[in-house]
């Protein structure tokens, strides 16, 4: 297997579910940014189909990786989507 072929790992992944939370989104990523230069993490939205602008924000973002559910989770569901 060639190294492109193979994902890069990483030792910590964060993952922020949101819904219609875009300044609290914008917030969080500067925070993390700020506090994880050194770290080798990874960053992990999911996207519960906000309306107010997040997922446009989310789609111009090349730093982290978005998934985008097709309907709406609640509480304990949103943790078991897999990236």
């Amino acid at each position: 297997m060639s190294e492109k072929s193979i994902a890069k790992k990483h030792r910590t992944s964060i993952v922020i579910v949101t819904c219609n939370n875009l300044e609290y989104n914008k917030l969080c990523l500067q925070s993390i940014k700020e506090y994880t230069k050194d770290i080798d993490h990874e960053i992990i939205f999911v996207d519960n189909r906000s309306e107010d602008g997040t997922a446009e924000w989310l789609e111009g973002l090349e730093e982290v990786k978005v998934i985008y559910n097709k309907k709406k989770t609640r509480g304990s569901h949103a943790p078991a989507i897999r990236a």
